[in-house]
């Protein structure tokens, strides 16, 4: 018989998961050395994009792969001249990098048959009306990304949840991706914005409360986010 686990308790895990996985695991820098580490045949690719109210105008986090046209494959002149027909301002466009994303958040808005996309909410696996602590897109598009996501997988289950956290183990325990995560730190610019500042050199307890914080997901903390109750930490 399951414990009972009072919400101060919830909340606290609530906050350290927060910061922890969501925010330092789901930091561009960590998501782009996931791909590197870890390629697939699948060709998806993990994704971020600004969010609406209903995420806190934050970031939603999703998977992309191309369909009949791949932004990767364009030079900077094709990008621009495809986003001009398109009437998207390229200001403050500097890299081929950044004219890449841009044509993908265009594509994926305007022609499904040119960018195929994998997003947790339009799947209905995320509903945060009906689970408000579900706030999971980041481990979701990762489990996307790995092949990770079954067919009955319909809603933050014990059992999906468990899945994630032990997808999240297999992942900080990659030697790249520990090192990253050791040497760097997450801090929030004037504007709020979230960046990777490196430090040197951090203890590698990082990684060993990221593990805590996994074993505390799979022994309780899946409550938080399958719960229908909005808790109030």
């Amino acid at each position: 018989m399951e414990s009972k686990i009072d919400n101060q308790k919830l909340c606290e895990f609530g906050m350290n998961h927060y910061n922890y996985i969501n925010q330092l695991l789901g930091d561009l820098t960590i998501r782009q050395i996931i791909q590197e580490e870890f390629e697939i045949p699948e060709g998806w690719i993990l994704f971020t994009e600004q969010s609406g109210a209903d995420f806190d105008n934050s970031f939603h986090h999703l998977c992309v792969k191309p369909g009949s046209i791949d932004p990767r494959a364009l030079t900077i002149q094709e990008l621009k001249e495809f986003l001009k027909q398109k009437g998207v301002s390229t200001k403050g466009l500097k890299n081929k990098s950044d004219y890449v994303y841009k044509t993908w958040l265009v594509l994926k808005d305007t022609d499904t048959d040119a960018v195929v996309s994998w997003c947790s909410v339009d799947e209905g696996l995320q509903n945060i009306h009906t689970h408000p602590q579900d706030t999971l897109c980041q481990s979701y598009s990762v489990m996307k990304y790995l092949g990770l996501i079954k067919d009955t997988d319909e809603k933050p289950t014990k059992d999906l949840q468990n899945r994630m956290a032990k997808m999240w183990k297999s992942i900080v325990s990659n030697k790249n991706i520990s090192e990253q995560i050791i040497f760097s730190v997450k801090q929030k610019s004037d504007d709020g914005e979230f960046l990777m500042k490196d430090v040197s050199p951090r203890s590698s307890g990082i990684i060993k409360k990221i593990n805590k914080i996994l074993d505390e997901w799979c022994d309780y903390g899946w409550r938080y986010f399958s719960s229908k109750k909005k808790f109030k930490c």
